[in-house]
């Protein structure tokens, strides 16, 4: 996967690399050698094949975790920053017998994803003002619609589209903007 892409080094590399994830239909998302949780250790109160879908989930999870960890570990000799960013969250079982994401009804389980900013040593090395600013960013509320400022403002490239309020590593961020999901306040 990555390691072709990496055989044509340049001076200045960009990746992206969309990740299977934990969509739907979860037994799918994983292989058999990554089933390391099954219904008996899922402890939340739930039916039988409830539980058996949490335990399918919690594996894609774990495998989906694995994958960023190599890919974290391709970059640890490098002067390199890496972005992982869901692009939305599942509700599994939440607040209804439901499991999966609905963009028509999107609930904070499907909207309040995590995201990751790691930097090798390298580049913590030679920008650690930018190190800073990405710890100072860890608490902030977080639009992913807004990615391209941050990117941007991460490798300083300045164009008329940039805004340095949506960008969350910048002093000019704006955190009590609102956020709209859907055309409705988030």
């Amino acid at each position: 996967m990555i390691d072709g892409a990496m055989q044509e080094q340049a001076a200045k590399n960009f990746y992206v690399i969309h990740l299977m994830g934990g969509h739907s239909l979860y037994y799918s998302r994983f292989p058999y050698s990554f089933a390391k949780f099954t219904k008996d250790d899922i402890t939340r109160d739930a039916t039988e094949e409830q539980k058996i879908v949490l335990a399918q989930y919690a594996n894609a999870i774990y495998y989906n975790d694995y994958i960023v960890s190599g890919i974290i570990d391709k970059f640890r000799k490098q002067e390199a920053l890496v972005i992982y960013l869901p692009d939305h969250g599942e509700t599994i079982y939440d607040n209804s017998n439901f499991a999966g994401h609905v963009e028509e009804n999107p609930n904070r389980y499907m909207l309040e994803v995590p995201m990751i900013i790691w930097a090798s040593d390298l580049f913590k090395a030679k920008y650690p003002e930018k190190w800073r600013q990405i710890q100072a960013a860890v608490n902030k509320p977080y639009m992913t619609d807004d990615m391209i400022h941050t990117v941007l403002d991460l490798v300083d490239i300045k164009t008329s589209e940039f805004d340095p309020a949506k960008s969350i590593i910048n002093s000019q961020f704006d955190a009590s903007r609102k956020r709209m999901t859907g055309g409705g306040l988030g």
